[in-house]
Protein backbone atom coordinates (compact mmCIF):
# COMPACT_ATOMS: atom_id res chain seq x y z
CA UNK A 1 0.00 0.00 0.00
CA UNK A 2 2.90 2.32 0.71
CA UNK A 3 4.18 1.68 -2.81
CA UNK A 4 0.75 2.60 -4.19
CA UNK A 5 0.85 5.91 -2.30
CA UNK A 6 4.33 6.59 -3.70
CA UNK A 7 3.12 5.85 -7.24
CA UNK A 8 0.16 8.21 -6.80
CA UNK A 9 2.42 10.95 -5.41
CA UNK A 10 4.78 10.51 -8.35
CA UNK A 11 1.89 10.69 -10.83
CA UNK A 12 0.44 13.82 -9.24
CA UNK A 13 3.84 15.52 -9.26
CA UNK A 14 4.44 14.57 -12.88
CA UNK A 15 0.98 15.87 -13.86
CA UNK A 16 1.72 19.23 -12.25
CA UNK A 17 5.17 19.50 -13.83
CA UNK A 18 3.90 18.63 -17.32
CA UNK A 19 1.00 21.07 -16.98
CA UNK A 20 3.34 23.88 -15.93
CA UNK A 21 5.61 23.14 -18.89
CA UNK A 22 2.65 23.17 -21.29
CA UNK A 23 1.46 26.53 -19.96
CA UNK A 24 4.99 27.96 -20.18
CA UNK A 25 5.32 26.89 -23.82
CA UNK A 26 1.87 28.31 -24.66
CA UNK A 27 2.68 31.65 -23.05
CA UNK A 28 5.91 32.06 -25.05
CA UNK A 29 3.84 32.95 -28.11
CA UNK A 30 0.40 33.83 -26.73
CA UNK A 31 -1.24 35.63 -23.86
CA UNK A 32 -2.27 33.38 -20.99
CA UNK A 33 -5.52 31.60 -21.83
CA UNK A 34 -8.38 33.36 -20.10
CA UNK A 35 -6.59 36.70 -19.79
CA UNK A 36 -8.52 39.89 -20.46
CA UNK A 37 -6.79 43.00 -21.75
CA UNK A 38 -7.83 46.64 -21.88
CA UNK A 39 -8.74 46.18 -25.53
CA UNK A 40 -10.50 42.86 -25.28
CA UNK A 41 -12.45 41.16 -22.51
CA UNK A 42 -11.99 37.40 -22.31
CA UNK A 43 -15.29 35.64 -22.91
CA UNK A 44 -15.77 32.01 -21.92
CA UNK A 45 -18.94 30.18 -22.74
CA UNK A 46 -19.06 26.46 -23.12
CA UNK A 47 -20.80 25.63 -26.35
CA UNK A 48 -22.58 22.45 -27.37
CA UNK A 49 -19.75 21.25 -29.58
CA UNK A 50 -17.10 19.16 -27.90
CA UNK A 51 -14.16 21.52 -28.20
CA UNK A 52 -11.75 20.44 -25.49
CA UNK A 53 -10.26 23.92 -25.23
CA UNK A 54 -13.65 25.29 -24.16
CA UNK A 55 -14.17 22.81 -21.37
CA UNK A 56 -12.50 25.25 -18.98
CA UNK A 57 -11.54 28.89 -19.16
CA UNK A 58 -7.85 28.23 -18.49
CA UNK A 59 -5.49 25.61 -19.86
CA UNK A 60 -6.44 23.00 -17.27
CA UNK A 61 -8.65 21.45 -19.95
CA UNK A 62 -5.45 19.63 -20.93
CA UNK A 63 -5.46 17.65 -17.69
CA UNK A 64 -9.15 17.64 -16.73
CA UNK A 65 -9.72 14.01 -17.77
CA UNK A 66 -6.86 12.93 -15.55
CA UNK A 67 -8.23 15.05 -12.69
CA UNK A 68 -11.55 13.23 -13.06
CA UNK A 69 -9.78 10.01 -12.04
CA UNK A 70 -9.79 11.37 -8.49
CA UNK A 71 -6.27 10.29 -7.54
CA UNK A 72 -6.13 12.83 -4.71
CA UNK A 73 -9.28 11.41 -3.09
CA UNK A 74 -8.12 7.84 -3.67
CA UNK A 75 -4.79 8.60 -2.02
CA UNK A 76 -6.51 10.11 1.03
CA UNK A 77 -8.81 7.09 1.38
CA UNK A 78 -5.86 4.74 1.01
CA UNK A 79 -3.93 6.60 3.72
CA UNK A 80 -6.97 6.47 6.02
CA UNK A 81 -7.31 2.73 5.41
CA UNK A 82 -3.61 2.17 6.07
CA UNK A 83 -3.93 4.01 9.38
CA UNK A 84 -7.04 2.02 10.32
CA UNK A 85 -5.33 -1.26 9.39
CA UNK A 86 -2.24 -0.37 11.40
CA UNK A 87 -4.31 0.52 14.47
CA UNK A 88 -6.56 -2.54 14.13
CA UNK A 89 -4.24 -5.38 13.17
CA UNK A 90 -0.64 -4.52 13.88
CA UNK A 91 0.56 -5.20 17.41
CA UNK A 92 1.56 -2.34 19.62
CA UNK A 93 5.08 -2.88 20.87
CA UNK A 94 6.19 -1.52 24.21
CA UNK A 95 9.51 0.36 24.55
CA UNK A 96 10.90 -2.42 26.80
CA UNK A 97 10.49 -4.99 24.07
Amino acid sequence: MENAVAIIDSNLLERQEVYQELVAVWEKTRLPKGLSTEDKEFFHRQDRARHFAFRRADMSYLICDEELLGLEDYKEKLLEYMEWYKNTYLPITSPSG
